[in-house]
């Protein structure tokens, strides 16, 4: 018995039991997953209703066409071209498609069961509608290939590649995306899948489905059991493709690779029974859409009337086995419940349980005795399970309960009146009542088109305050209240009209708005506990809990208020005299005076940029200027400036950068002159000339400690340096001294030359400062 008659057997009795399981079963997926609104909204199991239907026509025609060609031996690839190239097509596009969708929701359910919240938003099924569309398209594009390489040659009956360089694509391209990677990326994201649940402790919290990922699991065991041979077959055929086979070996390698083709059939009519296996819930879902004949029947016909005595009868008969299983189940929970007494302090807020009175419940349940002697201010009786729940668990939960009993939902409205932006009104009332609210702020003509609305949740009669902060601040008589107090009410609103300013009008320069914001502060209690110990009789220490309050205040909410600006207004000029200050060297009030005559339109806005100012400074200087602007943009630069920078250097640069070259070449020009005529200068005039820089010098104490050294760099002699420390005591006149001498002595005497010792001796910024008064 050959290996060609075993193969051809088994495929003639396999292949229609593995095709009538896989029509079945994939039908079953088909209509369970079709029909079920939840798996339907479910990218997952979108992915598994897509991939059954591609599995049931992968079946229905693929494995139809094999149990033909294989065990009967008609073969219409053989005889029609156009068959030729349709079933590899289907082949090749149904099967990479199924395997694809597989893969894709393995992929779904790691993001499902990730810990992170972007990758749980990855999974969105109209995502999962949109990559289903475009992995059909591209599979069909990329498989258009087959329909133009496949054919029936001429001279022979078998389809077959006719292009060699595409019968040399196709081989690693079916081991790569059928048999490898879809195995490996299945693996993969399972393994993943399974990490992601076994370290999230509460699988819900994480929006995952345990028996739909047990779903995905079982499906990566299935692909890898019946996918994984026919990659091993394909690559060893890779391998041993230049090798050359004897007849035995041939037979051997055909037969196993129809086996493993065979095979893997299974994973395309198996996945329905693998559900099955997995889900109870899905076996419910099949029973209840496929096997609707077995459900059971809610209502029982009876076709006989009865008369009375008989009903009683029955009556009597269930009342007592109704009664039985009441009792039953009320001594099994008598023997859990647990009846306590818990109160608390007005200035409280922790639960104690009263151990000293004695609780006596009812049969019924519905009347409790107690012999209290002493009222609590607050008191409560509790019953329950203590299997379920701790004293403590008990305790924290009465406190939320009443904090929840006092909590209300409440709303912020803020709205400008129509006609009149700059007067406000703001509303704090119950979220219930904000459509009556709504109609009472529409009647005073508050417009909601700036509308500012927030929710908050407050406690009925919770005191607060209303303040503002930033650039908007109420326009208030008395200007004394910093603060609005007021307290929240369910059937009382709360009103607030007034008019609001800017605090400056220069801020917030960029916008043609004023912004401030209005905020809802709460004086809230916090608690402290105090342990004191006051029986000590006992061998152990009860305690008592006393609390010391304290208030802190915290901001609820915040309202952004906006106020429009006015159009500018025309500017009435201030008439002032033009101030004069103290120059240095040619920077004179009288340059200046000329220089701002000669800048023209907005040239000297451009000019302060350059020099450093901001513009609200700008704006300032205009407003309380006006025509003068320019000059006393200038004075306040000047003043501005440290002394050791080079004023005249940055005004120079600052002109260039203008295009004013004439004024800076001006400047230029003055300097040059005034050096020229300090050279020509008197001795009695270079003194004057030198006086300034003369007493910026001895006014820095470094110079007067070291005067000497000073005057030996202003070529003075041991002889001149020792008349002057003889002839005058004080350091700050021998040095004042020596640079007299220095003027009146020196052939080459002026400011940048002084400047030029003065740094040799290390002072940087006071050579600077004098090189400005050149």
């Amino acid at each position: 018995m050959s290996l060609l008659y075993i193969g051809q057997q088994l495929t003639c009795y396999l292949g229609p039991f593995i095709l009538i399981i896989g029509i079945v079963g994939d039908g079953i997926n088909i209509i369970v997953f079709s029909s079920i609104r939840s798996y339907r909204t479910n990218p997952c199991t979108f992915y598994f209703l897509v991939a059954a239907v591609f599995n049931f026509l992968y079946i229905a025609i693929c494995l139809s066409s094999r149990i033909a060609m294989n065990g009967f031996g008609y073969d219409l690839t053989r005889i029609s071209i156009s068959w030729c190239k349709i079933r590899w097509f289907i082949v090749y596009t149904f099967g990479l498609s199924t395997l694809t969708f597989s893969s894709l929701a393995t992929i779904d359910q790691y993001f499902v069961t990730s810990q992170s919240a972007y990758l749980r938003r990855l999974s969105n099924i109209k995502w999962a509608h949109r990559i289903t569309i475009i992995v059909i398209i591209i599979w069909c594009l990329h498989n258009i290939l087959l329909l133009l390489f496949y054919s029936i040659p001429s001279g022979t009956m078998a389809c077959t590649i006719t292009n060699s360089i595409f019968a040399a694509y196709i081989p690693p391209f079916y081991l790569i995306f059928v048999c490898t990677l879809p195995v490996i990326i299945m693996a993969l994201f399972g393994y993943l899948s399974y990490r992601n649940i076994q370290l999230t402790r509460v699988l819900s919290e994480q929006q995952a489905d345990r028996q739909l990922v047990k779903m995905t699991l079982i499906q990566v065991v299935l692909v890898a059991v019946c996918i994984g041979p026919s990659g091993i077959i394909n690559a060893y055929g890779l391998i041993t493709s230049g090798v050359s086979k004897g007849t035995d070996r041939l037979n051997i390698e055909n037969f196993i690779s129809s086996m493993t083709s065979l095979i893997s059939f299974l994973y395309f009519s198996g996945s329905c029974y693998m559900f099955l296996i997995s889900s109870s819930r899905f076996r419910q879902a099949v029973k209840g859409r496929i096997l609707f004949w077995l459900r059971s029947n809610q209502i029982v016909a009876v076709q006989q009337p009865i008369n009375e005595a008989e009903f009683l009868k029955i009556y009597r008969v269930e009342n007592l086995r109704v009664q039985e299983l009441r009792a039953c189940k009320q001594a099994t929970d008598l023997s859990n419940e647990r009846l306590i007494l818990l109160y608390s302090n007005s200035n409280e807020n922790v639960w104690h349980i009263d151990t000293n009175i004695r609780l006596i419940d009812s049969k019924l349940h519905d009347i409790i005795t107690t012999d209290i002697q002493y009222l609590h201010s607050r008191m409560i009786v509790v019953r329950y399970d203590k299997q379920l729940m701790s004293l403590k668990q008990l305790q924290t939960i009465l406190s939320l309960f009443e904090q929840t009993l006092n909590q209300r939902s409440a709303t912020l409205i803020l709205r400008h009146r129509s006609l009149i932006p700059n007067e406000i009104c703001l509303t704090c009332c119950s979220t219930q009542r904000i459509d009556t609210i709504d109609n009472d702020i529409k009647k005073e003509n508050y417009t909601n088109n700036d509308e500012q609305i927030k929710e908050i949740i407050l406690q009925e009669g919770q005191l607060l305050e209303l303040r503002f902060r930033g650039n908007v601040l109420p326009i208030n008589n008395n200007n004394q209240q910093s603060a609005i107090p007021f307290a929240f009410n369910t059937n009382f609103p709360f009103f607030f009209e007034t008019n609001i300013s800017e605090i400056d009008k220069y801020c917030q320069h960029l916008s043609s708005y004023y912004y401030g914001y209005i905020q809802i502060y709460s004086k809230r209690k916090h608690y402290q506990n105090i342990l004191k110990d006051i029986d000590k009789k006992k061998q152990q220490i009860d305690t008592v809990k006393q609390e010391s309050s304290h208030e802190n205040e915290s901001c609820l909410a915040e309202i952004l208020v906006s106020l429009p600006k006015v159009s500018k207004e025309v500017r009435i000029p201030i008439e002032k005299t033009l101030s004069t200050f103290t120059g240095e060297g040619i920077l004179t009030s009288s340059l200046f005076r000329d220089m701002s005559a000669s800048l023209v339109g907005d040239e000297w806005r451009w000019l302060a940029s350059c020099l450093g100012m901001t513009n609200i400074r700008i704006e300032a200087i205009e407003h309380d200027y006006h025509n003068d602007a320019p000059y006393y943009m200038l004075l306040t630069w000047f003043k501005r400036v440290p002394r050791s920078s080079d004023k005249l250097l940055t005004l120079t640069h600052a002109l260039v950068s203008i295009n004013r070259w004439d004024l800076a070449q001006e400047l230029q020009t003055i300097k040059d002159e005034q050096r020229h005529e300090q050279r020509t200068l008197s001795k009695d005039q270079q003194l004057k000339l030198f006086r300034t820089p003369f007493n910026r010098i001895c006014q820095r104490d470094e110079c007067i400690r070291i005067w000497k050294q000073l005057a030996r760099e202003l070529m003075l002699n041991n002889e001149e340096i020792q008349r002057i420390e003889g002839q005058y005591p004080s350091k700050h006149e021998r040095c004042l001294r020596s640079l007299e001498h220095w003027a009146l002595n020196q052939k080459l005497v002026d400011i940048p030359s002084l400047a030029r010792i003065i740094r040799t001796l290390g002072f940087k910024s006071l050579a600077r400062e004098i090189e400005n008064m050149a």
